[in-house]
């Protein structure tokens, strides 16, 4: 059995594109602010790399409250495959319509053959009216 995979970074961001190989991110942030909860935020990106053997792996995502528990459906998992011969992946998530019922800290969770290899916590606030 391959060991679990460590993550590099994972960057929360509006959206992901790739020209000639390289990766932007778009709108890079930490913070969501809302004028009103429930709100429901239309689209995100996550930008993933990590390190594993060259081996198949899944992928898993989770989205949590601070109290742990999933603000979304459980997607399944992302069947990936590393070819790369220095161990690194690289991947992006796009999430639509997530609702957060309240103000607080929220985290998205990743797991790489049922092993958590990364955490990325951000705010959700309520936007001041002006």
């Amino acid at each position: 059995m391959s060991s679990p995979g460590k993550l590099h970074y994972m960057i929360l961001c509006d959206r992901v594109t790739v020209s000639q190989g390289k990766k932007s991110l778009h709108g890079i942030f930490t913070r969501i602010a809302a004028m009103r909860f429930p709100c429901i935020h239309p689209s995100c990106a996550l930008a993933i790399e990590a390190s594993c053997s060259q081996d198949k792996h899944k992928l898993k995502l989770r989205v949590v409250d601070s109290g742990g528990e999933d603000i979304l459906p459980m997607p399944p998992a992302i069947e990936l495959e590393n070819r790369n011969p220095m161990g690194i992946v690289n991947f992006d998530i796009t999430l639509e319509g997530l609702r957060f019922t309240r103000p607080g800290i929220y985290s998205f969770q990743v797991s790489m053959d049922e092993v958590l290899i990364g955490v990325r916590d951000f705010f959700v606030e309520r936007m001041d009216p002006e």
